[in-house]
């Protein structure tokens, strides 16, 4: 089985980690559009460019489906990718409906805070999810302008305590004000640091991972049943980096061991 992902950065690492623990022997080819990001600062048309880019890209290389592991390129291009290709895609979107679930069935809605990219929160998909799950108006939406470029940085950099210092220097001057007991991450960028945001808020931070790795144990049962479809792969993972146009094999557990809280 081949798997591809992309997204503006690092932030759909979120996204592989989960799947390539729980379905062993698949081959994960995953773009990191760095020469673009983030996307939440592109308008809809040059959002949908790179999504095409990437699409066209992981087709080359004979994906059996792709997960588009970007909440903002999901918003504006997933309906795209779907009317132009026969293999299925997979977006990702903040699962505001987590309160329907379990234990968290009696939760004051008035405590719940979604996080976005500032295009999210403007894309008529999302606010087509917010009207749905939401439509009493109850849980409250903020646009974080900086929050994926700071993760970004984090990721990459050489000075991890500087960067960071500034990341929580930003989740502190965004985040407390209001007393929120639950962060819905509308970006993966996010979900990457769901620790930190956790210490440093004290809130319960609800990501989509989960969620997808159960949309790919459904397709996979599909996909299996039709004859010729699914490629043959004997496991592994593969960046690229679009600031260095070139696929490179990696060891993802080594690769995703940057210090976390």
């Amino acid at each position: 089985m081949k798997i591809g992902i992309f997204d503006s950065g690092v932030g759909g690492l979120a996204i592989a980690e989960p799947v390539w623990r729980e379905f062993s022997g698949v081959e994960i080819f995953y773009i990191a559009d760095k020469a673009f990001s983030p996307y939440g600062q592109l308008n809809e048309q040059q959002i949908n460019e790179r999504v095409l880019w990437c699409a066209q890209e992981l087709e080359r290389q004979q994906v059996d489906l792709i997960i588009i592991a970007c909440n903002t390129a999901t918003a504006a291009g997933v309906e795209l990718l779907r009317k132009k290709y026969n293999f299925p895609v997979i977006g990702v979107e903040p699962d505001i409906n987590f309160y329907q679930r379990g234990e968290c069935s009696k939760v004051d809605l008035q405590k719940i805070c979604v996080l976005c990219t500032p295009y999210t929160l403007k894309s008529l998909k999302f606010n087509n999810l917010k009207n749905l799950r939401d439509p009493e108006g109850l849980i409250h939406y903020k646009a974080m302008k900086n929050l994926a470029r700071l993760v970004e940085d984090y990721f990459w950099s050489e000075n991890l305590q500087k960067s960071k210092e500034l990341l929580i220097d930003d989740l502190n001057k965004e985040l407390n004000e209001d007393n929120f007991e639950y962060f819905v991450m509308g970006c993966t960028h996010y979900e990457l640091i769901k620790d930190i945001i956790e210490k440093h808020t004290g809130a319960k931070a609800i990501g989509v991972a989960d969620g997808i790795v159960k949309r790919c144990k459904q397709l996979f049962k599909d996909l299996k049943k039709m004859d010729g479809r699914v490629a043959d792969s004997c496991g592994g993972f593969y960046f690229y980096d679009t600031n260095k146009p070139k696929w490179a094999s990696v060891d993802l557990a080594k690769f995703i061991s940057w210090p976390r809280e």
